[in-house]
């Protein structure tokens, strides 16, 4: 049983050691390594202490870390299964994009982002339940280029509009009426960016390269501009009424200061991953 620190080996900084266990009948080699690795009288020991390289020594229950996680990840999965219950059911018929297509509720980036909260704290529940001790390469991914960023971006972005001009978002009376719904508003446009805050408390998520994400984000923008303008070109409708004011060049510019907010909001939960978990050399993307 080995020790892991998070210095990642640099010099001069403090150690953490993190000792798993998962049943009773660990013990015995946890207290072993303890006493043969570091114990108070092994001179290895005394002279990382005296040079206040080692700041703490844990143990940790894995099991505990899985059922913490599976209970954030069951009450969000509830609550945006929720909230996508209820715009089924408020959104309906004509007041959809494309009258009578249930699918082109899809054109507006907050129903994407919520279902795609849904699906990630569905699979999230599962994988803490089966693994929870394991990284998930693939999920890390998806959290990290995605879900937290889009989050948090659609929060902003809605707020930002809103508190600016309502009617950039919306016009008609229906859509204003569906908006000052508080917990139904709350849970598209607030939800997301404190889900996306508490997963980093809760996870310490595998860090990538800035490139590997802008990959991902890059995609997801390309794939969300097709559906967006197939939506405008086939029924006339425009997700936002702001982009229907702005000239095509003016639009453009638009669209790309939302992307960027996207990005930003990878850039601010990164940092705070790192406040909160300490650093740690970025990876490219790879299967599990």
């Amino acid at each position: 049983m080995q020790p892991v620190n998070d210095d990642n080996g640099i010099k001069g900084t403090q150690k953490k050691y993190y000792v798993l266990w998962y049943s009773t009948e660990d013990m015995d080699r946890i207290c072993e390594f303890l006493y043969n690795e570091l114990c108070p009288q092994h001179s290895k020991f005394r002279s990382l202490v005296g040079k206040r390289l080692i700041s703490e020594i844990r143990l940790i229950n894995p099991m505990d870390n899985g059922m913490k996680a599976a209970s954030f990840h069951l009450v969000c999965a509830s609550l945006y299964a929720f909230v996508c219950y209820k715009d089924s059911q408020i959104v309906t018929g004509a007041l959809l994009p494309i009258p009578y297509v249930n699918w082109s509720r899809f054109v507006w980036l907050t129903i994407i982002d919520l279902y795609m909260q849904t699906l990630y704290h569905s699979i999230g529940f599962i994988l803490s339940i089966v693994s929870p001790n394991k990284r998930h390469v693939i999920f890390d991914y998806w959290t990290k280029a995605l879900v937290g960023p889009i989050g948090v971006a659609v929060t902003v972005l809605f707020w930002g509009l809103f508190l600016f001009d309502p009617a950039t978002l919306a016009r008609d009376e229906m859509a204003m009426k569906i908006l000052s719904l508080f917990w139904f508003n709350h849970g598209l446009h607030t939800l997301p960016a404190i889900t996306a805050h508490l997963d980093i408390l809760i996870y310490n998520h595998t860090n990538f390269s800035t490139s590997a994400i802008l990959k991902g984000i890059a995609v997801f923008v390309t794939l969300y501009l097709v559906d967006l303008h197939y939506v405008f070109y086939t029924a006339g409708f425009w997700a936002y009424p702001i982009l229907g004011e702005l000239a095509a060049p003016f639009r453009l510019v638009f669209i790309a200061a939302c992307m960027f907010v996207v990005y930003l909001g990878y850039v601010w939960l990164s940092l705070l991953h790192t406040l909160v978990h300490g650093s740690e050399k970025p990876k490219n993307k790879k299967k599990n």
